[in-house]
């Protein structure tokens, strides 16, 4: 887990602790002390859930960052082979070689009407 995250289960759990001592500090009504605590162990639930979501979501990313690092020569590889060949098959048909960039701003045409 990440550390960022880390903090944040740290915070959230040193929150619900501190909620927790004060309403079994304090007198309050009994049924709002025993809400109080199912809210608290709800929430400690949700948030248990979420860290392995978190976690999961973590390791997802990792093995695509890889897939991706591993794919990476594959289409650069494949890029070329497809600009060999068009260039093969335009060179068959007497075609002259395709342009490379952005044509120049001189180049484009401005279609005018002139009255």
């Amino acid at each position: 887990m990440s550390a960022p995250t880390r903090s944040r289960r740290e915070k959230a759990s040193m929150l619900i602790a501190g909620a927790r001592q004060k309403l079994l500090a304090g007198e309050p009504d009994e049924r709002i002390r025993d809400a109080g605590l199912r809210v608290l162990a709800r929430a400690e639930r949700v948030m248990g859930r979420l860290e392995g979501v978190a976690q999961t979501l973590e390791a997802a990313a990792r093995a695509e960052m890889r897939l991706l690092e591993r794919m990476a020569p594959i289409v650069d590889d494949l890029g070329e082979l497809v600009r060999h060949t068009l260039d093969e098959a335009r060179e068959r048909r007497g075609l002259a070689p395709r342009r490379r960039g952005r044509p120049a701003d001189e180049d484009r045409i401005i279609d005018v009407d002139i009255d």
